[in-house]
């Protein structure tokens, strides 16, 4: 009976097309004859391409066997999207290959999404801009004595500095405020099912730290806070996936850029936590035009960007569902009134409505399609959502605007357009 291993080499070959690192090792530690492919360094380009990796000409080792088996392994699953916890505002850091170039060794970076804290002078949104926060090279993980220490270098540091990238375990962990008497639960992130988080993508392979549930909750209530917004965190009933979390281990003063810690809001913060990160979804597809006999409101789930009240452009993730015949966008980052891991709006498709409505209250004219839906709005803090109507107008295949019924900033008519990537938003950039 002939078996894998009897194959001709050029056919086991073209089989490691379809299958893993781990499984490609052992099928070539199967036999001595196997053994000498081990590193072929053909099979180890075509891995390290599934990552993003095609050059190693300025990594340290220009072997694609050691980029992969020393860094690409370990860390490859951290290359895309991940969304924090952060209270409130949330943030985006989003890694990916760095070759390198003749000033900086090659490895893998993470990008925080940054947007503009300024009004808009069109209330069209931001693209992000993308700050480099973390690093880890060959240098480095040759270098550390653990596996959770990496070389951090961020734009205002003038050299690489110890940082830690820790995995945690699923927690039950949760952020709750105290105001004027009374506890409300901070939105969960991520909620269960939410449809943005990335279940698919596995965690780097380090080992797992330690955690334990942190109760403040006795605290806070022998405390004397009639008058006081206090941020504290307790455990609940829901169960948050795996994360990941980055932190400097430098000074303030010598690292000025940072994943922050911390959100910029006018309470005090009794968390001794640091936010966690979790695998946001990087849908981002082509849009359709509203008149296109190809529309749906399916066309219109992925990433999309919008600008909220307090100047700021804020990431949504629009999922459609078909049971419901809805269209939810959950806020990714958020703001004061409305956190991340809210939904913000949602839309009905079985509902349309006539578009000449649209003109009538101030939205472009332009527009071809008009839903009624409901939005959410709060006070700051965010102690109860207050359910408002909205109209949802498609614009075109990129564009959605939405009319507000009640808004406390006189700002009634917002905007939202898709994130189409970084390298369309960079290209227009570099045009403007």
């Amino acid at each position: 009976m002939t078996g894998i291993l009897d194959l001709p080499y050029d056919l086991l070959y073209k089989l490691c097309d379809y299958l893993s690192a781990v499984d490609i090792a052992s099928l070539l530690s199967a036999n001595k004859f196997l053994h000498k492919h081990s590193r072929d360094e053909s099979i180890w380009r075509r891995l390290s391409a599934r990552c993003g990796l095609r050059d190693t000409t300025y990594f340290s080792d220009p072997s694609f066997y050691t980029a992969y088996t020393q860094l690409l392994h370990r860390y490859g699953p951290l290359i895309g999207l991940w969304a924090s916890d952060l209270p409130f505002m949330g943030c985006i850091v989003e890694f990916r290959i760095f070759p390198g170039d003749e000033r900086e060794e090659g490895g893998i970076i993470g990008e925080m999404w940054e947007f503009p804290k300024r009004p808009s002078d069109d209330d069209m949104p931001s693209p992000p801009v993308y700050m480099r926060v973390f690093k880890i090279s060959m240098k480095c993980y040759n270098e550390a004595d653990s596996s959770d220490v990496q070389a951090c270098l961020c734009i205002q540091c003038t050299h690489g500095h110890d940082a830690d990238l820790r995995m945690y375990p699923p927690t039950y962990q949760n952020y709750f405020l105290h105001d004027d008497g009374e506890v409300y639960a901070h939105p969960d992130f991520p909620s269960s099912g939410a449809d943005w988080y990335d279940a698919e993508r596995g965690l780097p392979l380090l080992p797992e730290s330690a955690v334990s549930c942190t109760d403040q909750y006795q605290g806070i209530r022998m405390l004397s806070l009639p008058a006081q917004i206090v941020l504290f965190t307790s455990p609940t009933e829901s169960r948050k996936p795996g994360s990941i979390t980055m932190e400097c281990t430098t000074s303030d003063w010598l690292c000025m850029q940072r994943p922050p810690r911390h959100p910029p809001v006018p309470f005090d913060i009794y968390t001794p936590t640091v936010p966690r990160y979790f695998p946001l979804k990087y849908l981002v597809q082509k849009g359709v035009h509203p008149n296109d006999d190809s529309w749906s409101m399916g066309t219109l789930s992925g990433l999309w960007l919008g600008y909220y009240s307090e100047h700021t452009t804020q990431c949504l993730f629009l999922s459609w569902h078909e049971e419901l015949k809805e269209l939810h966008a959950c806020k990714i980052t958020g703001g004061r009134c409305v956190p991340r891991g809210a939904r913000t709006w949602t839309v009905q498709s079985a509902l349309p409505d006539d578009p000449v409505r649209a003109e009538t209250l101030g939205m472009d004219p332009r527009i071809h399609r008009i839903f009624p839906g409901t939005g959410v709005v709060g006070d700051l803090g965010f102690p109860v959502p207050i359910d408002v109507n909205i109209l949802v107008g498609i614009l075109g295949p990129d564009e959605i605007q939405i009319w507000w019924e009640w808004v406390d900033d006189g700002l009634a008519i917002r905007k939202y357009t898709r994130y189409t990537g970084r390298h369309n938003f960079e290209s227009s950039l570099h045009s403007s």
